[in-house]
């Protein structure tokens, strides 16, 4: 463990922990104390570290202590100190670790000022390839610093796994490390990821570099650095221009534009400066912080081979003297130094090599994985691709459906006007013919008259006392009728159709002062009734046709049905009515109904108008992957009012005859599917009535996110984000809206590939 300098062991010190003997205190920090001690009187020196507590040992203290030592087995490594031994159920837990007489990256900056920019990528590697095995175990370190990480002359090595935590347990994200090296998010409590151990690697090496921590040195308490700690106030001057690249990206406020720590190592290995004189190919330290690590390995040795060596320390920390002249070293010291450097240049030899192949590793990974990106964006620009053209397909086959629709209904449409003129020319010509059989009656009605006049006037000449005058009468009245049947003044000519039709309605509105009887001087029986159609009399048979608008007794007028049943003439008072041609979408529009399910959704390509995803009448589908809108209820009324709350809107069609036929629809949201939304800073809007391809790679504008459904439930009182959490485990952030009336919470977030 780190320090030179050692204290004799107090009055509250142990004397035994397990089956070592302690020696001497070492440090004291946090909640532990750390001993240096041995197991038999020659064996190695190893560090023993228990919990500071006076009387019994509290149950949340062992079992953070335990949680310690099973992360810190975990990590057997060779750039971490290694656990030898452990007893986490003893009246006072112990842990017996590898004693490494070396200082920290703190002490070396504080006796030996900062480390010049072009050694320092060889440190920043060691240290990356530290961290990059603790996650490799599924373990975030939580408090790496300057002091925290040693450096022998092998390499740095990681050590004090106190508030470490494992990525498979549940563990407080309360505890802080060092506040000046400690990331953002944990100042502000939540949950470390292996992003937080490169923040604090990043400050480190800013330590290493310019010799503090990144923040403005200031005269203040610890509220206030936490404060400026959550707030990313950082102060990066002095940092050289060689190492911002390399120093800058880590301390990143946002853990997402930090880089990876294989990224990292693979930068570090190619921005080493190599120096071909120096053993092993790199000349990594300078002379100074060479000589303090020298001193610290000295001591070290000191203490294992000669334990009356130290008596003389007070329980003052001790500082190292300065390295003896050459000439002073016997030849015994020196030839443990050349042997101690030897190792060490091959140590040093390994390591670099195994920095190599782990940064050529995750060289290859990163090229590998852009090679997935690659795969992947291609395969989502095959997919949208594909979609374009089954979208255009789609409308192309919809296109041609609505033409030959078109067609089909001009066709019919010919059809039945096509039938309409031969139904009206023949009725046309059935009105001639019974007009051309009425005029053969009559004139064979006349000449029977005049006939009969004739015979009758002979005979009056003959008989005594009838005179000339009423014979005379007779001739002209039968001329009258004659002509009255022939002429038809009731009826005038339509000059378009070549027809003739009843005269208007004020002939049979006429008072009783009209004609309505007129008597046949021959003695037959009663003639015509005038009125406003007309009708054939039959001389021979003696009564006349029903009329179909005949005047009553009292001079009024009563409508009667159609007189070719009769053999009289159809009346056309009025023009023929013209049938409107159905309109088949007003038709589709009124045959869904309340509760239909419509595969339409909002596109988003009409802003802040609603683009809907299909023009052609509306048909029902099922309620399921397809159904995008519930139908609320249809109306015919165009002022009626449809519910307006998020994800509500209406869908309607005028016909031609100006009929309006109104759907009132409510947005289907189904779990998994994607809508458009739009986040400006930390707030997000959605379209609730559009729908996405949750893998699409472009969004129209002004949409900027495709936001992920991941839940619909009833909406308790006081609904909002934090009911969409699924358990106290569950990180994520989610945005929420209360929609269907403010009867359901529909839970979304940012969707991520």
């Amino acid at each position: 463990m780190s320090g030179i300098g050692i204290r004799p062991l107090g009055e509250d010190d142990p004397k035994r922990l397990g089956p070592y003997r302690l020696l001497w205190r070492l440090t004291t920090g946090g909640m532990g104390r750390i001993y240096l001690a041995r197991s038999t009187s020659d064996g190695p020196l190893v560090a023993v570290k228990t919990l500071l507590a006076e009387g019994e040992v509290s149950q949340p203290d062992r079992k953070r202590f335990a949680r310690e030592m099973e992360l810190a087995q975990r990590v057997d490594s060779s750039y971490t100190a290694r656990v030898l031994d452990s007893d986490a159920r003893a009246e006072r837990p112990w842990m017996a670790i590898e004693y490494v007489p070396a200082p920290s990256l703190g002490d070396l900056v504080r006796e030996s000022g900062p480390l010049p920019a072009p050694k320092l990528p060889w440190i920043a590697a060691g240290a990356a390839q530290a961290l990059l095995a603790l996650h490799g175990k599924g373990v975030v370190h939580r408090d790496v610093k300057p002091q925290n990480i040693l450096l022998p002359l092998t390499g740095p090595l990681l050590i004090d796994f106190g508030i470490s935590h494992a990525f498979d347990k549940t563990t407080t994200s309360l505890t802080l490390g060092t506040i000046d090296y400690t990331s953002p998010e944990q100042a502000h409590g939540e949950h470390s990821t292996p992003a937080s151990d490169v923040f604090s690697l990043g400050a480190t090496l800013f330590h290493l570099a310019v010799g503090r921590a990144p923040y403005p040195l200031m005269d203040d308490g610890p509220l206030q650095r936490l404060a400026r700690v959550q707030a990313g106030r950082l102060d990066l001057a002095g940092l050289p221009k060689e190492l911002e690249p390399l120093i800058r990206p880590c301390l990143a406020i946002d853990p997402r534009l930090r880089p990876e720590l294989g990224d990292l190592l693979v930068q570090f290995v190619e921005s080493a400066e190599p120096d071909p004189g120096a053993a092993g190919g790199v000349e990594r330290l300078p002379v100074r912080w060479t000589a303090l690590i020298d001193a610290y390995e000295a001591h070290g040795r000191a203490l294992g081979r000669d334990q009356g060596a130290v008596h003389a320390m007070t329980d003052e920390v001790s500082r190292p003297l300065p390295p003896p002249l050459p000439t002073r070293i016997d030849s015994e010291e020196r030839a443990a130094r050349e042997e101690r450097e030897r190792l060490a240049a091959e140590a040093r030899d390994k390591r670099e090599r195994e920095l190599r192949e782990a940064a050529e590793a995750a060289r290859q990974a990163r090229a590998a994985a852009d090679a997935a990106a690659r795969a992947a964006e291609e395969a989502a620009a095959a997919r949208a691709a594909q979609a374009e053209a089954e979208a255009a397909a789609q409308a192309a086959a919809a296109a041609e459906a609505a033409e030959a629709e078109r067609r089909r209904r001009a066709a019919a449409e010919r059809e039945r006007r096509e039938r309409r003129e031969r139904r009206e020319r023949q009725e046309r010509q059935e009105r001639e013919e019974r007009e051309e059989e009425a005029r053969r009656r009559a004139a064979a009605n006349a000449s029977a008259a005049t006939q009969t006049n004739r015979s009758t006037a002979s005979s009056s000449t003959s008989r005594p006392g009838s005179g000339s005058s009423s014979g005379g009468g007779l001739v002209l009245a039968a001329v009258l009728v004659v002509a009255l049947l022939i002429w038809h003044p009731w009826q005038k000519h339509d000059s378009s159709s070549g027809t003739t039709s009843g005269a208007s309605s004020s002939w049979s509105n006429t008072p009783s002062d009209s004609p309505s009887d007129s008597s046949d001087s021959s003695g037959g029986s009663s003639g015509d009734t005038l009125s406003g159609s007309s009708g054939g009399s039959d001389s021979s048979g003696g009564s006349s046709g029903a009329d179909s608008s005949s005047t009553s007794s009292d001079g009024g007028s009563s409508s009667g049905s159609d007189s070719s049943s009769s053999g009289g003439a159809a009346p056309d008072t009025d023009p023929p009515t013209t049938t409107p041609a159905p309109d088949p979408t007003e038709d589709a529009f009124k045959a869904v109904s309340t509760g239909d399910c419509l595969p339409v959704y909002d596109t988003g390509r009409g802003g802040t108008k609603v683009d809907w995803s299909t023009d052609v009448p509306p048909q029902p589908v099922s309620c399921g992957s397809t159904g995008y809108a519930g139908l609320l209820r249809v109306t015919s009324t165009s002022s009626s009012v449809c519910p307006s709350g998020e994800g509500q809107t209406w869908w309607s069609y005028t016909s031609g005859s100006g009929d309006n036929t109104k759907l009132c629809l409510s947005r289907i949201f189904i779990k998994h599917y994607c809508v458009l939304g739009k986040q400006s800073g930390d707030s997000i809007s959605i379209g609730a009535l559009t729908a996405v391809d949750c893998h699409a790679t472009r969004v129209p504008v002004p949409y900027n996110q495709v936001m992920w459904i991941s839940g619909v439930y009833q909406a308790p009182p006081g609904a909002n984000a934090n009911n969409c959490v699924q358990s106290q485990s569950d990180r994520t952030r989610y945005w929420a809206w209360l929609v269907d009336g403010g009867a359901a919470l529909l839970c979304t977030t940012i969707f991520h590939s």
